[in-house]
């Protein structure tokens, strides 16, 4: 190899490295408000929605900058796993914050948003989520992309409903280096929590989470049609060998709607 040769090879190897931190430094970049946000806000997994709806500067910011994002930018399933979680827990903040403070009593599913044509929209229903030069609702953007096209169930553990219920909000922006490992300590956290799903040895019985009742199918699909093998790959290895047992019941918990607030009026 000549120097001339050996000196074009050394160039394109630091470019293609410059290339991918330069892109990894945009893509840390596009989520740093909302990164930021959770930072300053998120405590013990709920916001103070009063503080938020009083200073809306970084969500509106955020959620602008995401709106003129082309979305054949994002080149690696992970890039649109991060994007698409990213604003569809951000869209949920805003459209909350729409109608907050709730009626006294009044739970997340019962928010009612009025339609043009005078119907009632529940919060998944109402098109106003702006991205990739579109204009989505939250069902679409979870069904359509994220189940649809992506087809990655570990995104139930991360989108966030702004419900007690919910898994919880994590506290960081989903980044596409981390999103599957982002993901997946929010799976074993969420089948850790026995609030949210309890594995009652002494009855032998299982109590999960609605979302493994509403959406079974999608866990089912990924793990050979077995929800407990999907389960498996989350929980510790003693409790692996123990619900693989076909005696064993299944129930499901009681959802709680109740709004995941930090500051809560009375």
């Amino acid at each position: 190899m000549t120097r001339r040769t050996a000196f074009q090879a050394l160039f394109l190897v630091l470019g293609g490295c410059l290339a991918g931190v330069t892109l990894e430094a945009r893509t840390t970049d596009l989520h740093h408000d909302w990164n930021q946000l959770l930072k300053t806000h998120w405590k013990e997994a709920k916001l103070p929605y009063a503080r938020l709806k009083a200073k809306p500067g970084l969500l509106d910011g955020y959620l602008k900058k995401m709106a003129t994002v082309p979305v054949h930018s994002l080149k690696s399933r992970e890039d649109k796993l991060a994007y698409w979680i990213n604003l569809y827990n951000a869209c949920t903040l805003h459209v909350i914050l729409e109608s907050y403070p709730l009626q006294a009593g009044s739970k997340v599913d019962q928010i009612s948003i009025k339609s043009p044509q005078g119907e009632a929209w529940t919060i998944w229903q109402k098109p106003f989520c702006q991205g990739g030069g579109k204009t989505w609702t939250l069902d679409q953007i979870e069904k359509e992309i994220l189940l649809g096209e992506l087809k990655e169930p570990l995104v139930h553990f991360a989108i966030n409903c702004g419900a007690l219920s919910c898994p919880n909000l994590r506290p960081e922006a989903y980044q596409p280096r981390r999103v599957i490992a982002q993901m997946e300590e929010q799976a074993r956290k969420f089948l850790a929590d026995s609030s949210r799903n309890q594995f009652d040895r002494d009855k032998k019985v299982i109590r999960l989470s609605m979302i493994f009742g509403w959406y079974g199918e999608d866990f089912q699909k990924a793990a050979d049609g077995s929800l407990v093998e999907y389960l498996g790959r989350y929980v510790s290895k003693d409790l692996r060998q123990w619900i693989i047992d076909p005696k064993l019941g299944v129930d499901y918990l009681e959802y709680d709607w109740t709004l995941n607030d930090l500051e809560p009026k009375s």
